[in-house]
């Protein structure tokens, strides 16, 4: 190494100067980017019970994930709804079977009884005393125990289905109150009106039967009839007719003659005018 190119190498480390060719951090740049990163705008954000200031950026981020697990929760939660609206349907169901077969058993146990009674009927109870007093004693106290026995059964069997009426009665109110739960969060502007408007929408464009829509409870249905309803609405807007142009006004100049009605001229205007034509 030549005695040059060192002092060139020693005069360089010993000098505050940065070597040519060499780019150095700029202070000044360094200090425009801490000011600008120190005047980012803050937005105030609530954070369990307290609020605190953090950058924008930051706090974009922050609530489009608050937005994204809103909805996700949303739409959760109305699975879960869904789910037990559906369950809730199932179990009443089962019940009305079961009480359905309960009647069936009862009212089975009624027309044997009939059956033994109209046997009774045909008996001649004044022969059979004379013919075995004790025998014609005993079937006829049969005979009455067994119409007490019916009485007692029929009155059973009248308030287990006043009973099933009721509960289903009671059951059918509160599929509608959870229907209409699911609706208002589902539908926009679900009301009593839109309601009608569907029931009558399905009746008269879709051929259901009013008995068959007085049986309809289930949210689910009801939100694809609106969807068909809101099709069917928008499709009869774009394909009504537009109004027809209007025609352009005739200026009447001034030097045009005011054509007047004749029933509304005098009689020597009117006489003037027949003379004209």
């Amino acid at each position: 190494m030549s005695e040059e190119t060192q002092e060139f190498i020693e005069d360089a480390a010993n000098s505050n100067e940065p070597a040519d060719g060499i780019d150095q951090p700029d202070d000044h740049d360094n200090g425009d980017a801490e000011q600008e990163k120190e005047e980012e705008e803050e937005e105030e954000l609530d954070v369990g019970d307290k609020k605190l200031l953090v950058p924008k950026s930051i706090a974009e981020i922050i609530k489009a994930e608050r937005l994204m697990k809103a909805d996700y929760t949303r739409k959760t939660q109305g699975v879960a709804e869904d789910k037990r609206t559906l369950e809730t349907q199932q179990a009443q169901h089962q019940e009305q079977v079961k009480a359905h077969q309960t009647h069936l058993k009862e009212v089975a146990a009624i027309l044997s009884i009939d059956d033994t009674l109209e046997q009774y009927s045909k008996v001649d109870w004044d022969a059979l005393s004379e013919a075995d007093p004790i025998e014609a004693q005993k079937h006829f106290m049969k005979y009455q125990q067994l119409g007490a026995t019916r009485a007692v059964a029929v009155q059973k069997l009248q308030e287990a289905e006043q009973k099933t009426a009721f509960d289903a009665q009671q059951s059918r109110a509160k599929q509608i109150e959870d229907a209409n739960v699911v609706l208002s969060r589902d539908i926009k502007g679900w009301s009593p009106e839109v309601a009608t408007k569907l029931h009558e929408f399905a009746i008269k464009d879709l051929g259901f039967t009013p008995q068959e829509m007085g049986q309809v409870t289930d949210p689910r249905i009801v939100k694809l009839l609106h969807q068909a309803y809101v099709g069917a609405s928008l499709s009869k807007k774009q394909e009504a007719p537009k109004a027809a142009p209007a025609k352009p006004v005739t200026v009447i100049k001034g030097n045009a003659p005011i054509r007047k009605n004749p029933a509304q001229m005098p009689a020597n205007e009117f006489a003037a005018w027949m003379r004209s034509k």
